[in-house]
């Protein structure tokens, strides 16, 4: 099997399978960065998001952007 995605940890900040959405909604709403929660993948521990890499590389690069955007702002 193949696949065009992989998990990121951002247990740091969703400690609870609850707290992925509001996680979500966060990076949705203000930095535009969509990425899938764990718990919609079926994974039972809290924190792992689904990132899809299937994308030319000036999208990636700005995905990184943001996410050390949301990152230096205390997001992540």
């Amino acid at each position: 099997d193949a696949a065009m995605f992989m998990l990121i940890d951002l247990s740091g900040k969703s400690v609870e399978l609850e707290d992925e959405p509001k996680l979500f909604n966060t990076l949705m709403e203000k930095y535009k960065i969509n990425i899938t929660p764990g718990l919609e993948q079926g994974l039972n521990k809290p924190g792992y998001f689904r990132v899809c890499y299937a994308r030319e590389f000036d999208h990636i690069k700005e995905f990184v952007r943001r996410l050390k955007l949301a990152k230096s702002e205390g997001a992540l």
